[in-house]
């Protein structure tokens, strides 16, 4: 139990994405890792927004909104599309990145993932992102 800790810990100070993924937990604590497809990105381009892992949690009201930002921006995202896709084990979205999406790191994700049990000991703080770079 102590190795997961310092695991947790060393994975947050390296800035890894989509920690404690559903390979770690089960059932509802479960959080997809994501990955962006292409890593590096230009304005205007479509990046595929994925997860292998299959997580039992259930598609909100309205469907999952997916979106991307430029870190550093407060965490807001600068585009975003709705999905009701699953995360089955083939989760895939593609998001087109408008002419003006800010140059650098960036990250996209799952925007509306349910952070209600966050701190407690079943689920993960992490966010459902992945990052990618966006180049001029």
């Amino acid at each position: 139990m102590r190795s997961r800790w310092l695991t947790l810990v060393l994975a947050l100070a390296l800035g890894v994405p989509a920690l404690g993924g559903c390979g770690a937990l089960s059932g509802s604590s479960c959080l997809p890792r994501i990955s962006v497809e292409p890593s590096h990105a230009s304005p205007g381009d479509t990046i595929t927004v994925k997860s292998a892992d299959k997580c039992d949690v259930k598609v909100p009201q309205g469907g999952w909104v997916i979106g991307a930002g430029h870190v550093g921006g407060g965490g807001d995202s600068l585009v975003s599309v709705t999905t009701d896709h699953s995360f089955d084990g083939s989760f895939s979205v593609r998001l087109t990145l408008p002419e003006n999406f800010p140059v650098g790191e960036s990250f996209a994700g799952v925007t509306n993932w349910d952070y209600s049990n966050c701190g407690s000991s079943v689920q993960s703080c992490a966010a459902a992102n992945g990052n990618f770079y966006v180049d001029p």
